[in-house]
């Protein structure tokens, strides 16, 4: 995506962000009938800030993560 102007981008992650906007009170009723909102809560949630360093360790390591794997 970083190789893709951003006006060619832009479009591409507004419909991108609203898609997943939509998405959220349809899977928050889903968690609710399934009673795992507690899962989500307190287990899910608070790995966010692991998932995005992952995500970034991932990235500054390129391809030699891949490597190692």
């Amino acid at each position: 995506m970083n190789l893709v102007p951003i006006t060619k981008a832009a479009p591409y992650a507004a419909a991108d962000a609203e898609v997943t906007l939509q998405l959220v009170p349809l899977l928050a009723e889903k968690m609710k009938t399934h009673n795992c909102q507690k899962v989500f809560e307190d287990i899910e949630m608070p790995l966010l800030p692991v998932l995005v360093q992952m995500g970034k360790y991932r990235h500054q390591s390129g391809t030699v993560l891949s490597r190692e794997i």
